[in-house]
């Protein structure tokens, strides 16, 4: 049985460095917009928690843990339509306002 998908993100097209084709660059300018799947979905997972934290770090000087962050994301974020068995998708502008409130941050 496969574990539960508590997050996940659209992992389709993410512009990334890579293999060159998104603007023909040469040297350190080759980026692609074709990486896609699970590995820019978790990219794009990681990002959102990432800015979560630094914004609760900056306030509290302190930081979340790895259940603290999975539960707010989960309780945050967005979630597509109820006939898919799948976790939402971050939402950082509903996760920051809920740790504000959490924290009475003004």
């Amino acid at each position: 049985m496969a574990p539960p998908i508590h997050v996940q993100a659209w992992g389709e097209d993410v512009t990334t460095a890579g293999y060159g084709d998104l603007f023909h660059g040469d040297g350190n300018n080759k980026y692609t917009a074709n990486f896609s799947g699970t590995s820019s979905a978790c990219a794009l997972v990681a990002g959102a928690a990432a800015v979560i934290q630094s914004w609760y770090k900056d306030k509290t000087n302190t930081v979340l843990t790895p259940i603290e962050m999975r539960e707010l994301l989960i309780k945050t974020g967005t979630y597509p339509s109820l006939n898919e068995k799948i976790g939402p998708l971050p939402n950082v502008n509903n996760a920051i306002l809920h740790l504000k409130n959490l924290i009475q941050y003004n």
